[in-house]
């Protein structure tokens, strides 16, 4: 072959081996097609779906137990585990277009620690909700101690916020609360994390 010839390669896969695979990928497509709507109907309805007994919700199934709405939703998920009742782990991920990101740092774009804070704090109000069937009024932060921030989270970035219940009682939650990047580098924590709930008023 001369220089700057061009090579052509010729598929020599037996034209029923390669309609085998398009039948498994589009049989493939479908189930997992169903699936997908099989569980937002299901978070439409029962504000959540489970896969392998593990209880999942999104920003529609978030609506149905926090009060935050828009922006104020700073968590994209969560997953749950009815046998491990006291832990949660939350989503986040961080869009290059996400307006939370406006004006802080524009050169040089950072998560601001204090939205970071609020991601462990709804991962734990959450946890607060899911842990307690018979909890009532609004999840509020009491008091925040032995905050850190160790590695800056940037657009691109999916964070992990891990929350555990430490204890409760007579409507009082103590939690500790980690952010994780997609590098599993702790970006944030929170030592202990204070929660009441606190009535609605009309």
């Amino acid at each position: 072959m001369e220089q700057g010839d061009l090579y052509f390669y010729e598929d020599r896969t037996p034209f029923s081996e390669r309609l085998i695979w398009i039948v498994v990928a589009a049989v493939v497509a479908v189930l997992e097609l169903k699936d997908f709507i099989k569980n937002f109907v299901n978070e439409l309805k029962l504000g959540y779906y489970t896969e392998h007994g593990i209880k999942k919700m999104g920003r529609i199934g978030l609506r149905k137990i926090l009060p935050h709405r828009g922006n104020a939703l700073m968590i994209d998920g969560i997953s749950y585990d009815p046998k491990k009742p006291d832990e949660i782990i939350a989503t986040k991920r961080l869009r290059r277009w996400d307006p939370l990101f406006d004006g802080h740092f524009p050169d040089n774009p950072i998560f601001s620690g204090h939205f970071l804070e609020e991601c462990m704090c709804l991962a734990s109000a959450a946890l607060a909700k899911l842990a307690n069937e018979n909890f009532k009024g609004l999840p509020v932060v009491a008091k925040k101690e032995g905050v850190s921030f160790e590695n800056p989270a940037r657009p691109g970035d999916l964070l992990k916020i891990h929350s555990q219940l430490i204890r409760e009682k007579l409507g009082v939650f103590i939690f500790s609360a980690e952010i994780l990047n997609q590098e599993n580098r702790i970006v944030a924590k929170i030592e202990k994390l204070t929660g009441v709930s606190s009535v609605k008023k009309d």
